[in-house]
């Protein structure tokens, strides 16, 4: 439509509009559209032919040949301008034309949504019908796969859609435009009441139940696509939208902004932000303080600072409690010059630290390993008449793992210096809980990024609270793969009368299975069992992912029997221990992947959902054994891969 009114623009300007004119630009324009859009018996459809016809061809008599043509007013084409005026029955026919072009525009597009929708459920025989309407046959080879020849009938299938799209995109306007012709023709008509004033009000009446029929064709159209590709369309009816409205007010909204971020669902926080400025809510400063808690936890320090950022556009000052969960963000995200930043920001702002300050921005510091910086915090500590609590030597700990090169007397520092001190009393511990953490939700482990913070929450003598440098200092020693510190470590606990908690036992399973003694790691777990201490699933799946490394034909039948004790004595695992476990089986480059099939039988027993990590781990382990395509496991997972992958089922 823009290249019509450039033509119209440029040519009325040399060539006066006269309706009187028989040879008139304007009737040419008409004659040629008519003549365009009057051949209903030609125009294709996707069951009739496979040859579609792309939408720029439409505006053919917009290029220079037609313009001359006009301008010139060739001997050939002033009969043909005679016989056609652009009269009212004239628009109505052209009208009548466009709506029937796009009522079957609308209706193969969506039959097509619907197939796309449901590629994987057609059969060969109805691929194949599709591929032979929309490309030429012999490019798809008689030796493709069914997955294969799905995958070209979907992109055939979306090629067409778009074609359909830009055909309905096309027409709307150019419908518009006739209507509009149609009203000022009728407004500058002088005719007094009569037969053919009449027959225009029926025109008129006419048009308008025809652009009834168009609006409500799009608007099925606009639904169709919406349930397909998910996009979202803000212009709804009042009812859709109070049907699919989650929340009013304020109060409404952070009550949904906690819920996501219990159920760990933290990458909904900023689409549901987004809705609140759609819906004209203001954030109050609990509003944004849950927000920077669920960024928080879920390590996404970006979005913490935009929101930061609109918290301070709308004229709320973050306080020392915001601050610290964005050093905590930063630490979890080993971002440790920007946490050095958001303290100058506090010093520049005039906001006082407080002693949880320092200890995250000292648990911040230690995730990168930086010794330097650490130890500058502490010395600022103790300057300010502060001692050191637990969770500062956790950090300590930390810091001199995470450290490159390892210091040869890292497990001597561990073991007498920070795990001994760790021990005695210090004032720090009398003030650094705060309030409004426990209100929000917020352990000590999780703002200071501890180990134990994914556990926290466990119950049934699971933790020790007390034994948290012991927590940071086992789980070092396990990473490190350190058996001897590990032994250490136990002799201590031993000594001082405490018995070692499931998260302990955990960590020294670990240790052992990755320093490769596998029989050594087995015979301290039975121990564990028979002195009838705290079992938990997590003890189990410790077990079997650590007997898996290597992949050897002993570990992984250790791993498979202890996943048996495990379903015997009711112990199940959720979605994340099962997916884990199963993307470390599928890693099972030979033997009889039966390791990897029971896992996965037992979560579909429990109708438990792994991720789609483990799930394609698992299904390209599958294919890259000599299975039969019809074999019902590879059917089934094949399955459950292409739905997931489909919708979109990853990791954010």
């Amino acid at each position: 439509m823009e290249q019509i009114n450039l033509v119209v623009g440029i040519l009325s300007k040399v060539w006066p509009y006269e309706e009187s004119d028989e040879y008139g630009f304007v009737q040419g324009l008409f004659g040629m559209m008519r003549a365009l859009f009057s051949r209903d018996s030609k125009i294709p459809s996707f069951a009739q032919s496979r040859v579609y016809p792309e939408p720029e061809l439409l505006l053919i008599f917009s290029s220079h040949k037609e313009i001359h043509e006009i301008a010139d007013a060739s001997s050939s084409y002033p009969t043909y301008v005679e016989l056609q005026q652009p009269t009212l029955s004239l628009l109505n026919s052209l009208l009548s034309s466009i709506t029937i072009a796009l009522e079957r525009a609308g209706e193969e597009k969506s039959v097509l949504l619907n197939k796309i929708r449901d590629i994987n459920e057609l059969s060969r025989q109805e691929v194949d019908e599709i591929i032979s309407m929309c490309v030429r046959q012999d490019i798809v080879s008689s030796s493709n796969n069914i997955q294969r020849r799905r995958y070209i009938a979907m992109v055939e299938m979306c090629r067409v859609v778009t074609n359909r799209d830009q055909l309905i995109i096309l027409l709307l306007p150019l419908f518009e435009h006739v209507l509009n012709i149609i009203i000022v023709h009728l407004q500058e008509s002088s005719a007094a009441l009569d037969s053919t004033l009449t027959t225009k009000i029926k025109v008129i009446i006419c048009c308008f139940l025809l652009s009834i029929s168009v609006q409500s064709r799009h608007a099925a159209l606009v639904g169709s696509l919406n349930g397909v590709s998910g996009l979202r369309f803000f212009a709804v009816s009042t009812e859709e939208y109070a049907k699919r409205n989650y929340a009013n007010n304020v109060s409404e909204y952070n009550t949904v902004l906690g819920s996501l971020t219990a159920q760990r669902r933290n990458f909904l926080l900023r689409d549901v932000y987004h809705d609140m400025m759609l819906d004209g809510v203001k954030p109050t400063r609990d509003t944004f303080h849950s927000l920077v808690v669920g960024t928080m936890k879920g390590a996404r320090m970006q979005d913490a600072f935009f929101f930061v950022d609109q918290m301070k556009t709308m004229g709320l000052l973050p306080d020392v409690t915001l601050y610290n969960f964005l050093i905590s963000t930063c630490g979890k995200c080993k971002n440790s010059n920007k946490a050095i930043q958001i303290l100058e920001e506090m010093k520049c702002m005039e906001v006082k630290p407080n002693v949880q300050t320092y200890i995250c921005l000292l648990n911040a510091c230690a995730a990168g390993g930086r010794i330097d910086r650490v130890y500058a915090i502490v010395r600022d500590m103790i300057a300010a008449g502060l001692g050191l609590n637990k969770f500062c030597y956790a950090g300590l700990i930390v810091a001199h793992k995470n450290k490159t090169p390892l210091a040869d007397d890292f497990s001597a520092k561990v073991v007498i210096e920070f795990v001994e001190k760790s021990k005695m009393w210090s004032s720090v511990e009398t003030n650094s809980a705060n309030a409004e953490n426990v209100m929000m939700g917020v352990t000590d482990e999780e703002l200071y990024n501890l180990p134990t913070a994914e556990y926290i929450h466990r119950r049934g003598g699971f933790l020790n609270l007390p034994f948290t440098a012991y927590h940071t200092a086992f789980h070092a020693a396990a990473d490190l793969k350190n058996v001897e510190l590990t032994n250490t470590l136990l002799d201590m606990l031993n000594k001082d009368g405490k018995t070692p908690d499931v998260f302990i036992m955990m960590q020294v399973i670990r240790c052992y299975c990755h320093a490769g003694d596998i029989d050594l790691a087995l015979q301290t777990f039975e121990t564990h069992i028979n002195e009838g201490r705290p079992i938990a699933a997590e003890l189990f799946v410790t077990l079997a992912e650590g007997a898996m490394t290597g992949y050897t034909e002993k570990g992984m039948q250790i791993a498979q029997d202890i996943l048996v004790r495990m379903n015997e004595r009711n112990y199940f695992v959720n979605s994340k221990l099962g997916s884990e476990l199963l993307l470390v089986a599928a890693g099972e480059k030979t033997g009889g992947y039966t390791t990897a099939n029971y896992i996965w039988d037992m979560m579909r027993v429990r109708k438990i959902n792994p991720s789609f990590p483990a799930v394609e781990a698992y299904y390209q382990g599958l294919k890259d054994r000599e299975i039969p395509e019809d074999d019902p496991r590879l059917l089934m997972v094949s399955k459950t891969y292409d739905r997931m992958n489909r919708f979109g089922n990853r990791p954010t």
